[in-house]
């Protein structure tokens, strides 16, 4: 459970920190899905692979402790279990949730360099180039994917 993870107090005093705009730091946030269907049992395009009722109660369990970090902005792999993952995030933003092909396990198998690439630009626009006191460089993101993958 996405609670289970920080403390309910925790989003509280950040909610306000951020409200009082006392951070400065900017945040891109990089998750996985929530709990989808077993791929085993999936019959069809894994693509179009849902969230079990237990990821749905998971998605929107997330999307309150996403909204203490004064989300913005939502892109997603176009999978269904990933676009489910922050949509009740997305409705309660009523942002449009961003869908972005190059960040699906097929896409990054064909050509990891494309999707590290696109987080890179995603971050520079949304984050590098706001009011970050050390400019994200690539070096940073490509040590990012090297540790994560």
């Amino acid at each position: 459970r996405a609670y289970d993870l920080i403390n309910a107090h925790d989003i509280d005093a950040f909610g306000e920190l951020r409200e009082a705009k006392a951070h400065r730091s900017r945040t891109l946030i990089v998750l996985r899905h929530a709990k989808a269907e077993s791929r085993d049992d999936w019959v069809g395009d894994d693509l179009d692979r849902p969230l079990t009722a237990g990821g749905q109660e998971q998605a929107g369990e997330l999307s309150a402790v996403l909204r203490g970090y004064g989300v913005r902005r939502v892109v997603s792999s176009p999978a269904v279990r990933c676009a489910q993952t922050v949509e009740p995030l997305a409705q309660e933003l009523g942002a449009a949730i961003n869908l972005e092909p190059t960040l699906t396990e097929e896409a990054y198998a064909d050509d990891p360099t494309a999707a590290q690439e696109r987080v890179v630009e995603i971050a520079e626009k949304d984050i590098c180039h706001q009011t970050n006191p050390r400019p994200c460089t690539r070096d940073d993101f490509t040590r990012f994917f090297e540790q994560a993958m």
